[in-house]
């Protein structure tokens, strides 16, 4: 279903006029415009739930899109309303209970290539979807331009990884063809309508097997159609329908016939290697310009894919093997077949895009594969036999550190790590695995690139090499970690994740050149001197990495001692660019700038650019404390950081450079000018959408910076936009119940207390204390925060009696677990007070800001006035005006400078 704006028709399923109007929303529009044209009457907005509905963008299987405002957040959206008419015997119920609990998993993907779910909800018997709206075409439509067949791999590579995100989330979309696929303009596709298309696995209504007469599709379905070819030739296909069928009659199976798996056809349960399926059969499509199965009608179709019979591939292509070998082994006949995942898939593609051409093929040649290819193919010229793969076992040693037996090793710690630790590990995982595949692929690539170059290959090679093993044993030491279940491990194992991915350093020639000088290895023939320091370089850094990933998962002691321990080996090998890399993390990790310095000045002496820049940012990020450096001197730090990386040229350290501008707002924070913060927090995140993944823990850090920035100026509108993509962000990068995402649904519901929006503002402190609640327990001081919050959305209902009970909750949590004397008493107590004030205790108000301004005088803080002005009126309230003048006088002189509030200070 289309989704966009540039085009308003779902392509293969008619025009927008092919269907009635649901709950007469076009009856209703076309009424509000004949009443502006011929009464002159101001335009009555037709609305469906909170939505303002423009105008219909399009219909097709599913429903009907149309282009609405919404005017809580104040964007557009395209609203579908569901087609629920054709569930048979499951009911329009059934099919509303199953459509939105689709729809909500859908909605908690945060990826790119995902049309973004914001809503969902029922009027009547009508359910509805708020989603994205697109500004582009659908990928068929994008296809009919003449494309080379990388560009075309590229963009299938994009939108597999939106379905991989999905079923990362146990998500399966049961229907992938280019028509559900959207291009924006930006040229980033966006798969939309997942799960919408058939019940669950596992309903009665889904056991019984598919037959022929249930199949029922246009000719230009059931053949295998004609498009464009990759790179301008032309397909043989005798057809060019759109294949966008609709859901097949007299069943509940769905999916488009000409993309649908064996396992579809046969009605058994589908899985994620389904969707794989569809995916190769668009890709094979898109690539060579007609379907891998034909048939003259839908019988004929079903029989070729349930027997696996593939068309002979067409002659005249320009796509390479490896490519072609990636799609055949996705549309093979058994699930078991086909790739793991669609994260191998992609990995796949990656590697046969990316890898340079070693051959030249002779004209006329022609590709000969069998009918099990299972990841072999071989280039059939005349009789001549296979050529050996010099970098076969290239990627060897990644089977060693990153496998199935590991991966069920961590899955099962997780899983008893805490209750948010699964959840977690679903979404790191994918963060690996994809760390692993480019191990996997530039490892190849190394090797390959070592048959074509120059005297120094063998060198380079070795350089990459050992680069590769130290991320390798980043990776490990991670991995290794991550198989004990412990809580901060699964915190904190999203960040790791992160951290472990240094591989765009092996990647530059320029760098590895570099470090081999700055470690005194520039002796070329002495081969066994070479190969002596590498070792030691590798075993130190292996060191180093698993003091690293210590340190991340909350071992702090022991992490600095093994850091001091590879300083100490590092300086007495001279190796210095190990040296600084140990002292870098030492400094960060004692926040002590002279260690840091010390670590700047060897990256200095060694000539290593990266180095240095990253250890003049961690420098400057020392000036966002209160208590750190001055500002002008963090500033001067920045600046270095920004010259060293001008020095590397444009294209290399990105993720390095995404963190200029983000430091640079951050002092502003700290500096109070959040105008300049906003500004360079903006610039920040335009940069992390290039370089950097959505779930990269540096972008989520600066989402969050931005929505703190929004709301110190008093933007509180864009600032809840801001922390709802965060914590999108957060549920698809860390799991929905990581407490990370608790702290923004807590943010979120102090924006809306602010706006006064008590219903929303309980909603997301309710979702806080569920989170910590699963997180920490029941009598971790945390929960106190949500506790407290409650009752004050309580207290502005005038609820005063659930109020004052959650208050006394928070302040027994915080005294149990904090102590006494904790700062974090103020605010319940604080709060205990205006509500015995408004109950017309003013004795008792007074005893608990009188125990609140005790705590907060020995480190007073902007809570401070509030405190007073509340204690100032329990006075007044008990009779004594000129007792009330002290504590009221105090705090206005407190709230006196520019940057209070007015409405505070005329309050006091």
């Amino acid at each position: 279903m289309d989704t966009s704006e540039a085009t308003r028709s779902d392509p293969g399923l008619g025009p927008p006029e092919a269907g009635p109007a649901p709950l007469g929303l076009d009856r209703d529009l076309a009424f509000a415009e004949a009443e502006r044209r011929l009464l002159g009457m101001e335009l009555r907005p037709v609305t469906l739930d909170r939505f303002v509905v423009l105008h219909r963008l399009g219909q097709g299987a599913m429903g009907v899109v149309y282009a609405a405002h919404d005017p809580k957040l104040d964007r557009k959206v395209a609203l579908k309303l569901v087609d629920t008419s054709g569930w048979g015997s499951e009911g329009v119920q059934d099919a509303q209970i199953r459509i939105e609990a689709e729809a909500r998993a859908a909605a908690a993907l945060a990826h790119p290539n995902v049309v973004t779910i914001y809503d969902t909800g029922t009027v009547g018997d009508q359910v509805f979807l708020a989603m994205e709206l697109v500004d582009g075409s659908t990928l068929r439509a994008w296809l009919q331009t003449e494309r080379r067949w990388r560009d075309v791999v590229s963009m299938f590579i994009e939108a597999g990884r939106g379905l991989a995100a999905a079923h990362d989330k146990g998500i399966v979309h049961r229907d992938f063809k280019p028509d559900n696929v959207l291009v924006g303009k930006d040229g980033r596709p966006r798969v939309v309508d997942f799960g919408l298309a058939r019940p669950v696995p596992g309903d009665a209504s889904s056991e019984r097997r598919t037959t022929a007469a249930d199949l029922e599709l246009s000719e230009a379905d059931a053949s295998a159609g004609s498009a464009p070819r990759a790179d301008g030739s032309a397909g043989s296909g005798s057809g060019s329908g759109s294949g966008s069928g609709t859901r097949p009659r007299g069943t509940s199976i769905a999916g488009t016939p000409a993309y649908m798996a064996p396992e579809q056809y046969e009605g058994r349960d589908i899985g994620p290697k389904s969707d794989q399926f569809g995916f190769c059969v668009a890709l094979y499509e898109a690539l060579l310009g007609e379907r891998p199965f034909s048939g003259k009608n839908a019988s004929a179709l079903a029989a070729a894919v349930l027997a696996g019979r593939r068309r002979p591939i067409p002659r005249g292509h320009r796509v390479p093997p490896t490519v072609l070998a990636a799609v055949l082994r996705g549309l093979e006949l058994h699930p078991r077949d086909r790739h793991r995942s669609m994260h191998h898939l992609i990995g796949a593609l990656q590697r046969a895009r990316d890898a340079p051409r070693r051959r030249a093929l002779a004209a006329g040649a022609t590709l000969a594969l069998g009918a099990s290819i299972a990841g072999t193919y071989a280039m059939a010229l005349g009789t001549a036999a296979p050529v050996p793969d010099p970098c076969e076992a290239a990627e060897a040693p990644l089977q060693a550190v990153w496998n199935d037996a590991r991966r069920e090793r961590i899955a099962h710690a997780q899983a008893e790590a805490t209750p948010f630790a699964a959840d977690t590990w679903s979404s790191v995982e994918p963060k690996l695995e994809r760390v692993a595949e480019r191990w996997g692929a530039m490892r190849r690539q190394a090797c390959e690139d070592a048959q074509h170059r120059g005297d120094d290959s063998a060198l380079v090679l070795e350089l990459r090499y050992a680069c590769l093993d130290r991320a390798l044993a980043r990776l490990d030491a991670l991995a290794q970690q991550l198989e004990a279940p412990a809580f901060m491990g699964a915190l904190h194992g999203s960040t790791a994740a992160d951290d472990v991915d240094q591989l765009w350093r092996c990647e530059d020639r320029e760098l590895l050149l570099n470090g081999l000088h700055a470690n005194g290895l520039a002796d070329h023939n002495d081969v066994t001197r070479l190969a002596d320091g590498l070792a030691r370089w590798n075993a130190g850094y292996e060191r180093l990495a698993r003091a690293d990933v210590l340190q991340a998962l909350g071992e702090p002691t022991q992490a600095i001692e093994q850091a001091r321990q590879v300083v100490e080996q590092a300086h007495g090998l001279g190796l210095r660019t190990l040296e600084a890399e140990a002292q870098l993390s030492l400094g960060r990790w004692t926040q002590d700038p002279r260690v840091l310095e010390t670590a700047l000045h060897l990256a200095i002496a060694a000539g290593t650019s990266d180095q240095a820049a990253e250890v003049a940012l961690s420098l400057a990020e020392l000036g966002q404390a209160a208590d750190g450096p001055p500002l002008p001197v963090a500033r001067a730090h920045l600046d270095y950081a920004q010259a060293f990386l001008e020095r590397m040229g444009p294209e290399r350290a990105l993720g390095l450079r995404v963190r200029v501008p983000a430091v640079r707002g951050q002092l502003a924070l700290r500096e109070g000018d959040n105008l300049a913060a906003l500004a360079h927090l903006e610039q920040a995140l335009a940069l992390a959408g290039e370089h950097l993944p959505p779930q990269h823990t540096d972008a989520l850090v600066i989402r969050s910076d931005l929505a703190k920035t929004l709301k110190r100026l008093g933007r509180t509108q864009p600032a809840a936009q801001a922390y709802e993509a965060l914590m999108q962000a957060q549920a698809h990068a860390l799991g929905p119940t990581h407490p990370d995402v608790g702290n923004t649904a807590f943010n979120l519901g102090v924006t809306a207390l602010e706006e006064h929006r008590l219903d929303d503002a309980q909603r997301y402190f309710e979702r806080a204390r569920e989170i910590w609640t699963a997180a920490f327990g029941e009598a971790h001081p945390q929960r106190g925060r949500p506790l407290s919050a409650l009752g004050e959305v309580h207290r502005l209902r005038g609820e005063l009696g659930p109020a004052e009970q959650l208050q006394q909750q928070a302040v027994r949590l915080y005294e149990e677990g904090l102590g006494p004397d904790h700062p974090a008493l103020r605010v319940p107590l604080d709060e205990l007070g205006e509500i015995a004030i408004l109950a017309g205790q003013p004795s008792q108000a007074r005893a608990y800001l009188e125990r609140s301004l005790a705590i907060q005088r020995p480190s007073p803080d902007a809570y401070l006035p509030g405190t007073l002005t509340r204690l100032g009126r329990a006075i007044l309230a008990e009779g004594d005006a000129a007792a009330a003048i002290e504590p009221l006088r105090e705090a206005l002189a407190l709230r006196s400078n520019d940057g209070i509030d007015p409405i505070k200070r005329a309050e006091t």
